[in-house]
Order: structure tokens, then C-alpha cells, then sequence
């Protein structure tokens, strides 16, 4: 039951976020948006999966409500929503598809290569994609009216806890456990019975969602999406966010995770280096994760 609780914070963070000023609902949309993407990370290293080109997904969830009111001039939430959930499940329905049979550093590459792929088509295309300036993105709309940053933060908090739900539903499912099994010891699982292609391939398309809806939300609250969305760095950050959710016990770890690197990050920008200060906390997590498996 304490598992079910997860959402409720979620949405009572949030809440309190609301009450905080314009600075803290602001702060907690972007969070929240960006713990979808940590979410599709952490699900996929459920699998033994190091995805490093989740940022592509998390870039076409902007992009497509950027391209609709651009050559649509639609800013309709629904609309919105369904371009972003289908771009990007398609997308990892491709990654899914083509990495099924590769492992290790080899799928690391692999969804790398291809995401940067699509950084250059959102570069070079410039004329579809206004290249690197990127798209601006309108306020969302609701049955033609504004829904404005309470709006979004209630539709933020809304999302991260429906996926912290089904992240709570996957961990004691049949799924997880065949999850678990894939990243021990894929080959027995398989012996088993598990149509492992089958999962993998699923858990591909639910992560390329998750991150889409994340990129959705950030373009929101920014109003705007640049090709650096789809940056290797840009998922490099999501994959040290999943894994540190990872060591986290609860289901909404990916929200906590989310908020820890984003708190770290802008904390780091008052010194001269401040990559040194994220690539400590880097090393920390990867000492906490070697610590973590010795036991």
C-alpha cells in the first residue's frame, strides 16, 4: 500500500510548489517534465539498458507541438499531447526494433548513433526545423482557453504521477520480474519462457513516451525547443538521473532524482568549472552503484 503513495506526493509537492511563488512553479514544471525523461531511463536500466540517446525522444515530444503551431497554428493541449505520445513511441518503437539484439555498450551506441542522427536533421533542416535556433512553443490551450503555469503544473504533476502509478504497477508485474531477469541473466530468463525481444521492445516505446511527454512539458514551460534537446549530453544527464533514482527505494525516485540534478547542476554554475562539480557527483554515484552491487 505504501507503494500507492507515490502519486499523492507527487501531487502534494506540487501543490506546495504552487503556493511557493512564480520561482518554485516554474522550478517544479521543469522538474517534472524532466523526471518523465529520467523516468524512460530508469526503466530501460531496469533491462541492463544505458540508453545515451533518450534525448531524442525527449526532443521530438517538443518538437511536435513546435512543428504543429508552426505550419498547423495549433496550440490545442489535446492535439499537443497526441503528436508528442505518438512521435516519440514511434521513435522508440525504431530504437526498440533495431537494438533488440544488441547489448551492452553496443545498444549504448547504437541509440547514441541514432539520436545523433536526428540532431542533425533538427540542425541542418533549417528550414522545417528553424535549425539551431530551434521552434517556440505557445502556452497550451484547452478548450480554447490559456491554461496558464497553474494549468501546466497541475497537467506536470498529473503525468509524473500516472507514470510514478505505472512504475509502481511494473515493479510487482509480471513484467519487472522478467526485467529483472533480463539484466541478470538474459539467456536463462529467455530458457524460461520470456519473450524477451517482446519486452525489451515494449519498455522501449513506454520509455521514448515517457521522455516525449518530459520534452513536451520543458518546451512548455520555456517555451521553446532547440536540436539541443536531442543532444548526447542532454542524455548523458538523463542516464546519471536514472541512475540515481536506481538507488532510491521509492517508485516516485525519479521525480527526487530529477529535482537532486537539476539543484546540483544550477548550483555548480556559480564556480569557474562547474563540470567538475557534476562529474563529482558523477563519480559518487558511480562509487555508490559499484558499493551497491558488491553487496
Amino acid at each position: 500500500m505504501r507503494g500507492w503513495l507515490s502519486p499523492i506526493a507527487i501531487i502534494t509537492a506540487a501543490t506546495a510548489a504552487y503556493f511557493g511563488g512564480p520561482f518554485l512553479r516554474f522550478a517544479a514544471v521543469y522538474i517534472l517534465g524532466w523526471s518523465l525523461a529520467v523516468f524512460g531511463a530508469w526503466l530501460l536500466l531496469r533491462y541492463g539498458l544505458v540508453n545515451f540517446g533518450i534525448g531524442a525522444s525527449y526532443a521530438l515530444g517538443a518538437y511536435a507541438a513546435g512543428l504543429m503551431y508552426r505550419y498547423l497554428h495549433t496550440a490545442d493541449l489535446a492535439t499537443h499531447l497526441l503528436a508528442a505520445v505518438g512521435a516519440a513511441g514511434a521513435w522508440g518503437a525504431l530504437n526498440g526494433a533495431v537494438g533488440i539484439k544488441t547489448r551492452g555498450i553496443y545498444y549504448s551506441l547504437l541509440s547514441l548513433s541514432l539520436s545523433m542522427v536526428l540532431y542533425g536533421v533538427l540542425v541542418k533542416f533549417y528550414t522545417v526545423t528553424g535549425g539551431s535556433d530551434g521552434l517556440y512553443i505557445p502556452d497550451p490551450r484547452l478548450l480554447g482557453v490559456r491554461i496558464g503555469t497553474a494549468g501546466l503544473l497541475a497537467l506536470a504533476a498529473l503525468l509524473a504521477a500516472a507514470w510514478a502509478a505505472l512504475g509502481e504497477v511494473f515493479g510487482r508485474s509480471y513484467a519487472g520480474h522478467v526485467a529483472a531477469g533480463i539484466k541478470i541473466n538474459e539467456l536463462r530468463t529467455s530458457a524460461l519462457g520470456a519473450d524477451v525481444g517482446r519486452h525489451i521492445l515494449i519498455s522501449s516505446v513506454l520509455a521514448s513516451i515517457a521522455a516525449g511527454l518530459g520534452g513536451l512539458i520543458v518546451g512548455y514551460s520555456t517555451s521553446h525547443v532547440s536540436p539541443d534537446f536531442a543532444y548526447w549530453v542532454t542524455s548523458g544527464k538523463m542516464v546519471v538521473g536514472g541512475l540515481i533514482a536506481s538507488f532510491l527505494p521509492w517508485t516516485w525516485g525519479f521525480v527526487a532524482s530529477a529535482a537532486l540534478y537539476q539543484a546540483v547542476e544550477l548550483y555548480s554554475l556559480q564556480f569557474a568549472y562547474p563540470e567538475l562539480v557534476v562529474g563529482g557527483l558523477l563519480l559518487a554515484i558511480l562509487a555508490a552503484w559499484r558499493l551497491y552491487y558488491r553487496r
